[in-house]
């Protein structure tokens, strides 16, 4: 290197010129580099260990190698986190039908749901239920989940219960029983009731 005052060599290490006694001024190549912030960016362990080497001796060209490796870590972490969400979503829509809880859309394609008499058992109430039959008529295994609601002649609600069947392949028949768990009091009033279906879902493999 040359010393900036008179021109002469000087060594790379001195202080000071020994021709005209001026301080050495050194050039440092300490900058901001674009490539280690890019390195560090698509591989954050290297732009770690580039930080921790050039923190004390080259700081600029650190905190670029920091930088890239901190901005790969946040969006290698947004990107897991959409792909999670999305993962989740895309399995959802797998699993769940295309037409979801389309109540009348799986009715006229997918289920046939016929429900019989609401059997009352005078001995013993308790044992009193409504026979339902669910048929997969459209292709391939199906889930149905199915509310059904009762109706007194007054057009009050008594209340709804839940069917469900699952793994029922095409063609197949399930023969279910709903509202089961009524009390002797309500099974009375359930006797002359009118029951339908207010919601299905399917669930599609």
């Amino acid at each position: 290197m040359y010393c900036s005052n008179c021109g002469k060599e000087v060594n790379e290490m001195a202080a000071v010129c020994l021709n005209c006694g001026c301080k050495v001024e050194r050039v440092s190549d300490d900058k901001p580099s674009f490539w280690l912030a890019v390195l560090g960016f698509f591989v954050p362990v290297a732009g770690l260990v580039l930080y921790l080497v050039n923190d004390s001796k080259n700081p600029r060209k650190a905190k670029s190698a920091g930088k890239g490796a901190l901005a790969g870590v946040i969006t290698s972490v947004v990107l897991s986190i959409i792909f999670v969400v999305l993962y989740i979503f895309g399995i959802g829509f797998l699993i769940f039908s295309e037409f979801g809880n389309d109540t009348d859309v799986i009715l006229a394609k997918h289920a046939d749901v016929t429900m019989g008499e609401f059997v009352y058992v005078e001995e013993n109430p308790l044992n009193s239920s409504l026979s339902v039959t669910v048929k997969n008529k459209s292709k391939g295994t199906k889930d149905f989940d199915i509310t059904i609601e009762a109706v007194n002649e007054e057009g009050f609600r008594l209340g709804t219960d839940e069917v469900y069947v699952e793994s029922l392949k095409s063609g197949q028949t399930a023969k279910l029983k709903a509202f089961e768990e009524l009390t002797a009091g309500e099974a009375e009033d359930f006797r002359d009731a009118d029951f339908e279906i207010i919601e299905i879902y399917m669930y599609d493999y």
